[in-house]
């Protein structure tokens, strides 16, 4: 009898934190939700603005641990913009927003890009709750001018293992 419930209460607290556990979602397998974007422009240019961004990833390797995003703002005017990105996924020619890791939260506030000036940032893989899968991905950002909202997307490639 004793033995019996040894059994149960091994069994239960299994379950227990298998229950409490966060499954992990892997990029290779179909994102729920798609984009509300198109295609994305890097880089808008005209009289009023020129601002570009783009992400370097380390050269040489397969996997995604960090990579940089970069703001540039060749003026005429200030841009401003938050922290808070979202990461997407082509697949099969559609874009699909990748989630973040549970319980994760951006500071509201606003940063000021002076003309002539660059912002970067660190994207970190921890910020998700898997490993990025080989793919093509993007960064979108909304940037704020004189009150009018633009959007861009930094592009980048995850390649596959060598």
């Amino acid at each position: 009898m004793h033995a019996l419930k040894i059994l149960l209460i091994t069994v239960l607290a299994a379950l227990f934190l298998m229950g409490c556990s966060q499954e992990a979602v892997d990029t290779n397998q179909a994102l729920p939700k798609q984009s509300r974007h198109g295609e994305l422009p890097s880089q808008l240019k005209n009289k009023e603005i020129h601002a570009e961004m783009h992400m370097d990833l380390p050269s040489g390797s397969s996997t995604f641990d960090q990579a940089l995003l970069t703001i540039n703002n060749e003026g005429p005017g200030t841009l401003i913009f938050g922290v808070a990105f979202t990461l997407e996924k082509k697949e099969n020619g559609v874009w699909y927003e990748v989630p973040f890791k549970e319980n994760l939260a951006f500071v509201e506030i606003a940063l000021h890009l002076a003309p002539g000036d660059s912002h970067q940032d660190t994207i970190r893989n921890d910020m998700f709750p898997y490993s990025l899968a080989q793919g093509e991905y993007r960064i979108v950002k909304q940037l704020y001018l004189d009150g009018k909202e633009m959007i861009l997307a930094a592009p980048f490639t995850i390649p596959g293992a060598p």
